[in-house]
Parts: structure tokens; C-alpha cells; sequence
């Protein structure tokens, strides 16, 4: 085998992992968005994380003890600051209560990335 392909498989092979755990940041994202809203909104809850994890699974593809095990036992400082990152990228402030619980209140229940996670109280 030539030293290109041999180049280009090995770039191939590292790239995969590297993917697969994007997943798993996109979906912590997308719930810890969801939790940081319903910590600092009245009325607003979140998915337990079980049932959060079966959406993870039937959803995204995710593997559910992976999953599990990064909700809960992921350090809490990253995990919100996931959800912080995620929040900000929908031009959220997560430091702004108003802005907050008016973005989780048009999108709770609903298909949207965050809002499926909350649900009223």
C-alpha cells in the first residue's frame, strides 16, 4: 500500500470517533439548553433524563449507556456550559431570565431542538 492511501485511511479511521462524539455533544446541548430553562422558568419542566436518553436512542442513534452515563455523571460546569453554548446559538442570553422563559415558552412541546425537552408544569 502506498504511503497516500495509507495516509488517507488512517485520517478516515480517527475521523470516525471524532464524529460520533459530536453527536453525543449535539444532543447534551440540546438537553441541558432545555434544563438550564426550566431551572430559572416557573411553570417549565424538563424531561427526566431517562426519558430524555429514549429520545437520544430513538431520535439520534445514540447509545443509551453512553448517554446515561454522561448525563449523569458529566461534570456539571461543562454539561451547562453546553447548554450556555447551545442557548447562545439560538441568540439566546442565558444570563437574561426575560429572553430565556420567552424562548422556552414559545418552544415548549414543540419539535424544536430545546422545546422537545420542556414540558409545562
Amino acid at each position: 500500500m502506498n504511503t497516500r492511501a495509507f495516509l488517507c485511511l488512517a485520517l478516515m479511521a480517527f475521523s470516525q470517533p471524532a464524529f460520533a462524539e459530536n453527536k453525543y455533544d449535539a444532543f447534551v446541548k440540546r438537553y441541558m439548553a432545555a434544563n438550564i430553562i426550566a431551572q430559572k422558568c416557573g411553570g417549565l419542566v424538563v424531561f427526566d433524563v431517562p426519558s430524555a436518553t429514549e429520545v437520544a436512542v430513538a431520535e439520534y442513534g445514540l447509545r443509551k449507556q453512553k448517554t446515561l452515563r454522561i448525563l449523569f455523571y458529566g461534570v456539571s460546569s461543562q454539561l451547562n456550559a453546553l447548554g450556555n453554548a447551545m442557548l447562545v446559538e439560538r441568540d439566546v442570553d442565558p444570563n437574561n431570565n426575560t429572553m430565556l422563559c420567552r424562548f422556552g415558552n414559545k418552544r415548549v412541546g414543540t419539535k424544536d431542538e430545546v422545546g422537545r425537552f420542556l414540558v409545562r408544569q
